[in-house]
């Protein structure tokens, strides 16, 4: 279940920051032990706006340091970069980017 709730917080961090890849390795890391109870706490025991807020937090704090770098020349060929592996099946099927149009 905590998988879930970081992988949807990233998500919504990524999406309300607009940087376009996200690197689940560093948000596991970052959003981990006491940050992560924080908002456990906020579900618990707090009203809405507190909730809010802890969320506004962690959003401010996947930010800057969950953004996926660049991946490795070994990576990006053995597809586990996840944009790369995108990208592969997106050519295999023919299907192009919208920004490629």
């Amino acid at each position: 279940m905590s998988m879930l709730i970081k992988t949807y917080l990233g998500y919504l961090a990524q999406i309300s920051h607009n940087f376009e890849w996200l690197s689940m390795q560093k948000l596991n890391s970052y959003l981990s032990g006491s940050v992560l109870d924080k908002f456990y706490m906020a579900i618990m025991n707090y009203g809405k706006s507190k909730i809010y807020q802890v969320v506004k937090e962690l959003f401010e704090l996947i930010a800057p340091n969950c953004q996926r770098g660049k991946p490795s020349a070994r990576d990006r060929e053995l597809l586990k970069d996840f944009p790369a592996l995108v990208d592969a099946i997106n050519s295999f099927w023919g299907v192009q980017d919208e920004e490629d149009d």
